[in-house]
């Protein structure tokens, strides 16, 4: 069975409008190194077992108390500005000591 031209014609255009309407999607979302550390970091924080209607509080922080739960709160502060602020202070420390 031989396929006219003309079907042939229509189905590339078809798949031409489909490649366009699948790249215009993928545009949406930020897939770089650090969008897909962040969305990891965030959801491994949440604990989505939880229903957010029934405890929205634990459902987003349930993750984070969970992988924390053993660990002594050495201040006044913990969470995720008191992270930020290690690790800033750890890549401080090496910068200094020439390490990176």
């Amino acid at each position: 069975m031989q396929v006219s031209q003309a079907a042939k014609c229509d189905e590339e255009r078809e798949l031409k409008r489909q490649l366009a309407v699948y790249k215009e999607e993928a545009s949406r979302y930020c897939l770089t190194a650090d969008c897909v550390r962040t969305t990891d970091d965030i959801i491994r924080r949440m604990d989505l077992a939880v229903d957010p209607c029934h405890d929205f509080w634990l459902y987003a922080c349930g993750g984070w108390l969970r992988d924390n739960r053993h660990q002594p709160v050495d201040g006044e502060a913990t969470g995720v500005q008191h992270e930020v602020d290690q690790s800033v202070s750890q890549s401080d420390a090496l910068y200094m000591h020439g390490v990176m």
